[in-house]
């Protein structure tokens, strides 16, 4: 059986994930810090860490008791006005954590990594897009969603691991 981490398994996005998951007969594991996640939505059929994925000894833990082989990384700051007023909670969150993330993946030979991203790192155009599309994010939330997607692929080139960028228009 596969071992799944979800970050920010206690979000929107995550829990939905988490939930299909375990429908599927997946082991899933979740991290969230809960700084928007809610412990209500976390199925309870799922190991569970309230964690902050800045606490690298801490993440490092639960990779080595889980032999994680895929990761879904949805754990992020997402208010594009708080972060404009507040850019450091998103450039640690959003770029430093991921960074934290895709090392201890790459240490832990991930298999496949998954990560959420957002179409704002096209910036504010009604042309139709792609993901060759020329980017232009305008908010700091934007800029460091497209810094989490150039650490991926940094840090993955070359690598075995697979990994998938996803850029929602609307998530829901």
């Amino acid at each position: 059986m596969k071992n799944i981490l979800v970050t920010g398994g206690a979000g929107f996005i995550g829990s939905s994930l988490v939930n299909s998951l375990v429908k599927k007969n997946c082991k899933v594991i979740v991290i969230d810090n809960l700084s928007t996640g809610n412990k209500f939505v976390i199925n309870n059929k799922v190991s569970f860490y309230k964690v902050d994925l800045n606490n690298k000894k801490k993440v490092e833990k639960i990779f080595c008791k889980n032999n994680i082989s895929t990761v879904f990384h949805f754990a992020a700051s997402l208010n594009i006005k708080e972060s404009m007023k507040n850019p450091t909670k998103y450039i640690i969150n959003n770029i430093s954590n991921t960074r934290i993330l895709v090392k201890i993946c790459k240490k832990y030979k991930v298999k496949k990594f998954i990560f959420s991203s957002n179409c704002s790192v096209y910036g504010s155009s009604n042309k139709k897009k792609n993901e060759n599309s020329k980017k232009n994010p305008l908010s700091v939330y934007a800029k460091t969603k497209l810094a989490g997607e150039q650490i991926i692929k940094k840090i993955f080139f070359r690598s075995l691991t697979k990994y998938a960028i996803l850029r929602y228009y609307n998530v829901v």
